[in-house]
């Protein structure tokens, strides 16, 4: 398969879900979707980003 990614912060998204460390999802998903190492970087630290941002909520009241 080929690599974007997208595609393999999608299947790291879906590894990290069912409890796999993120460096680890990244590593197990680049097993199935083969990139080059800049693309497998970049998706590291998008997944990273993504796990690690703090849960946002918006009540009623906080909306303008």
């Amino acid at each position: 398969m080929s690599c974007s990614a997208r595609l393999l912060v999608d299947h790291a998204l879906d590894l990290v879900a069912d409890g796999v460390d993120p460096d680890e999802a990244i590593s197990a998903a680049a097993e199935i979707v083969h990139c080059a190492p800049a693309a497998r970087s970049l998706a590291r630290t998008v997944l990273i980003a993504l796990v690690t941002r703090p849960a946002t909520t918006t009540s009623p009241e906080a909306s303008p």
